[in-house]
């Protein structure tokens, strides 16, 4: 490290870090669908999901080639999530298909990050969490012009919450 400007001598001159970090994903998802007696199909999915990411560096600064400080620092983010769906399917004349459905889906993370730092009184870090949740209903009428094309009309409700909070005493931010 080289400090051209002012007159502060420059924390380090060389440092040295390693890093290490993993990543787990585990996912299960399905699908079931009925054909009706008077016409018309029901499908179903559900899914649920949960990833975690582990990191870990450890940075050791050398002045005059003495160890001048190190630092430890620590990640650990989980993510999970769930979603079910469901419609309704009637195919009518003319290459029109009623279509009528509900979706619900909810998503969380949570962070946390340690560094620690003997020069300082405290360690510190960062913690933060997530969480959103997503509904929907619909109706519409599906109409297939070619084997490549269709059109798709119709009404969607769909309503989204979020909600974040960080630090220790979790300041919470919310949007609807």
């Amino acid at each position: 490290l080289t400090q051209t400007v002012g007159t502060q001598p420059v924390p380090y001159d060389t440092s040295r870090t390693d890093g290490d970090g993993s990543f787990t994903l585990l996912r299960l998802n399905g699908q079931w669908n009925h054909r009706l007696d008077a016409g018309g199909r029901l499908e179903w999915k559900f899914g649920a999901g949960q990833g975690r990411s582990l990191t870990h560096s450890l940075r050791d600064e050398f002045t005059g080639g003495a160890l001048s400080r190190t630092l430890d620092d620590r990640g650990d983010t989980v993510d999970r999530n769930a979603l079910v769906a469901g419609k309704f399917i009637r195919t009518l004349a003319g290459d029109h298909s009623l279509v009528a459905g509900a979706e619900g889906e909810a998503n969380r993370r949570q962070e946390t990050r340690t560094t620690n730092d003997p020069t300082l009184l405290a360690n510190f870090g960062d913690n933060v969490s997530a969480a959103s949740t997503r509904f929907a209903a619909y109706g519409q009428d599906e109409w297939n012009l070619t084997p490549q094309w269709a059109v798709h009309a119709g009404l969607r409700w769909e309503g989204i919450t979020t909600r974040g909070a960080s630090g220790e005493h979790g300041s919470v931010a919310q949007t609807n």
